[in-house]
């Protein structure tokens, strides 16, 4: 398992530069079961050409989840797996096995057969269905092999009534090795193997004899496809590093023409029909015409509510119909559906919600999606503002203009600076509302920490936390822990107390603990001419380090902490287990003790996604019930799969609790399967072995949940004026008056300009 540390936000930062002024709306006409206010709201939105509809065929007894799906002329091949584990009698390690069901039938869904099973192991896996001009079907198949690092490719061919033709070993002839990547196969009309490997282009004959090898024009080799007149294309980066797709002249083994994409990346190819080709971006499958050498989207995913990551294998099979297979929201459940253009004639008869945000997007757009799948009411609209050209002037463009989305997701954001302006909506009457989700089901600590005047302006679903540890028998805990005390710590402990480091990235250390807690963002009033911030400049000028680039002789600061020679260490907490890697790398002699103040050391809560909703929006309702599914014990109970953070829901805390102490295998109430904790961390010379947590470590844990009373908000442009001019105070240049003085005005000056 590795360490997450929290990197240093992005340097953009909405700023609001203007009071909303937003001119009431006329009096609407009355409808039965909809007041004024309501009526308002609604938003008739016609079919823009790229969203389709998603049709099941109808599709019976498949057995297992649909991994592969390739249409050949009319009908349609894909297989199914079924994974297990098996326990290895007399062994603890368990052996994956699945077992592939590969299946044929007609595009509407008819004729479905079952042609053939077969079973694979951990490190084989299905690269591509192919099917010849005599309608047998070969699949290409890898096997990695962990000893050389390599995978060997085979060629199993199998005729329509599930006969094995045969089974060929194509590794020697293709050429390739652990560093040569296979990405494509595609059989042109004389059953001649194309594949796409790194940057070149091998071409096999029916025999899987290799008779070409082409290279040149490109460095990296993706896709392959026939164009709409039957040419070969492939899809990939040239030279030059732009992204391209260029046709492919096997008879005379060279590239020929080159078509410039207006993309990041093609992920996918595909065959042309109503246009030259296709191909997949992360937004949506876009249609490409060689004459004017232009682009067109002509499916968007998100509004035809398609997870990207599900869209591996939709497929064009006409003007206003795709073809390909969906998943149901856990990614567990499978079918082959039909995707039918919408109706242009047909309103789209949803309340408009739109949804903002500067980072997360594809998680948020996910979540949409399924809501826009369940909810016949409400659809929610997107708002990236990262993907914007200026992101900051485009926010407060739409902040001048009451174009603020009717629901923000704050990461990279100001919220502090948001509530206090009164854009965000207090949440409380929607809590005391709600008949399900309660004020009452969340942490008790962060609930208080995130309430400004008694009121909640947003909501975290996750957190974490910011505190410094320290070497208990160098630091004791008490209920004081001022700077004095550290700078006394500093003078008397005969090393450095934080390790090598400069005297900027010790700054950077203490700003991480709270330069919020020196602005008043309501009344605009800052305190860095306070004693406690000057002890701050004091105590990272004490530092003997220069700035010096990274040296690999250098001792990691695990090893450091764990030769007792740091005494004191920032620490992000993410989860248990960062307990437990903390508890060794200090020897056992753990303490948190948070960052030093007048009355006591402070740990911070660092708030993940928190989501408001604006004061003037006009669908608030509609908000709420969306931002509520980030509520629920589904939600955050089934997060931690994929992020290390720490739920906000009680009930979701105890399920993290009971995973980290199991030391049996079990299946939660979410119908997850929980193993115990086995892992370890490697160092060089020093190794962690992460196991099941003790009820010691649980209490550590929960006592600096339960302990920590504010929440860290990061503004870059007020540190970046704080490392500004206290470089010139490390540097001799000022005295600490006059730079305290100076950095005093000038972020003060800042917050007033913004409010």
């Amino acid at each position: 398992m590795g360490r997450k540390m929290y990197g240093k936000a992005m340097t953009i930062i909405m700023m609001i530069s203007m009071i909303l002024s937003i001119a009431s709306c006329g009096k609407n006409q009355e409808q039965q079961g909809q007041n004024e206010k309501k009526e308002e709201n609604h938003e008739k939105k016609p079919a823009n050409g790229v969203i389709y509809e998603e049709k099941d065929i109808h599709l019976e007894n498949i057995k297992g989840k649909i991994t592969i799906f390739r249409i050949k002329e009319d009908k349609i091949y894909f297989i199914a797996e079924q994974s297990s584990t098996q326990d290895n009698e007399g062994e603890e390690v368990q052996e994956y096995k699945s077992v592939l069901n590969l299946y044929k039938a007609d595009q509407n869904g008819e004729g479905l057969k079952e042609i053939y099973t077969f079973e694979i192991n951990e490190n084989q896996g299905i690269y591509d269905i192919m099917v010849n001009s005599s309608q047998e079907i070969l699949l290409a198949v890898s096997t990695f092999d962990n000893k050389t690092g390599s995978s060997n490719f085979t060629i199993l061919k199998i005729d329509e009534n599930g006969r094995e033709l045969e089974n060929e070993d194509i590794t020697e002839n293709l050429k390739a090795t652990g560093e040569s990547h296979v990405n494509s196969f595609l059989l042109d009309s004389e059953d001649r193997m194309i594949i796409s490997v790194e940057n070149e282009v091998k071409v096999l004959d029916e025999n899987y004899k290799l008779i070409h090898t082409i290279k040149g024009d490109i460095s990296l080799a993706r896709g392959l496809a026939f164009s709409k007149d039957g040419k070969i294309i492939c899809g990939g980066v040239n030279q030059a590093n732009s992204t391209v797709v260029i046709e492919l002249d096997i008879e005379e083994e060279q590239w020929g023409e080159t078509y410039n994409i207006d993309s990041q990346d093609v992920y996918d190819l595909l065959d042309g029909k109503e246009y030259d080709f296709y191909y997949k971006y992360d937004d949506g499958i876009y249609g490409y015409n060689t004459i004017d050498k232009s682009s067109i989207k002509v499916m968007d995913f998100f509004d035809s509510n398609i997870n990207p990551g599900f869209s591996d294998s939709i497929i064009p099979i006409g003007e206003e119909e795709m073809l390909g297979y969906s998943f149901d929201e856990t990614g567990n459940l499978s079918k082959i559906v039909k995707y039918v253009k919408a109706d242009h004639s047909v309103d789209v008869d949803n309340w408009v919600i739109t949804v903002g945000f500067m980072s997360g997007g594809q998680e948020i757009k996910n979540h949409a999606i399924e809501f826009n799948k369940k909810n016949k009411k409400y659809k929610i609209e997107i708002k990236d503002y990262y993907d914007e050209e200026d992101p900051e002037v485009k926010i407060n463009a739409d902040i001048a203009a009451g174009n603020f989305p009717d629901i923000i997701f704050m990461d990279e954001l100001p919220y502090e600076q948001y509530a206090a302006k009164g854009l965000l909506e207090d949440l409380t009457p929607y809590f005391e509302k709600d008949s399900e989700i309660n004020t009452s089901d969340m942490v008790d600590s962060v609930l208080e920490a995130i309430k400004k005047d008694g009121k909640i302006y947003y909501y975290p679903p996750l957190f974490y936390m910011n505190t410094l540890a320290a070497n208990s028998k160098i630091v004791n805990k008490n209920s004081k822990w001022t700077f004095h005390d550290l700078k006394e710590i500093i003078k008397n402990n005969g090393t450095e107390a934080f390790g090598p480091v400069s005297k900027s990235d010790l700054l950077d250390t203490f700003l991480r603990g709270g330069s919020s807690d020196f602005i008043d963002y309501q009344t605009g009033k800052c305190s860095f001419d306070s004693q406690d911030f000057k002890d701050i400049l004091e105590i990272c000028n004490s530092s003997s380090n220069e700035e010096t680039e990274y040296n690999e002789d250098y001792l990691t600061s695990e090893r450091l902490i764990h030769d007792e020679k740091i005494s004191l260490s920032l620490r992000y907490i993410t989860n248990i287990e960062d307990i437990l890697i903390d508890k060794q790398l200090f020897n056992g002699n753990l303490v948190y003790i948070g960052f030093p103040g007048r009355d006591e050391g402070k740990s911070y809560f660092e708030i993940k996604s928190p989501i408001g909703i604006y004061s003037k929006s006009k669908v608030k309702e509609g908000a709420w019930e969306f931002i509520r599914t980030f509520m629920t014990k589904e939600y955050q109970g089934k997060f931690d799969e994929y992020n290390s953070c720490i739920p906000l829901r009680k009930d979701c805390l105890d399920m993290k609790i009971k995973r980290a102490m199991t030391t049996e295998t079990y299946t939660d109430e979410l119908g997850q399967e929980v193993t115990p904790i086995k892992s370890s961390i490697d160092w060089g010379d020093i190794v962690v072995d992460i196991a099941p947590a003790d009820q010691e470590e649980i209490n550590m844990f929960m006592d600096l949940i339960n302990h920590t009373k504010r929440v860290y908000h990061h503004n870059e442009i007020v540190n970046s004026i704080i490392q500004e001019e206290a470089a010139y105070y490390f540097a001799g240049e000022k005295n600490l008056d006059d730079t305290v003085k100076i950095i005093q005005n000038r972020v003060e000056t800042y917050v007033n300009e913004k409010r």
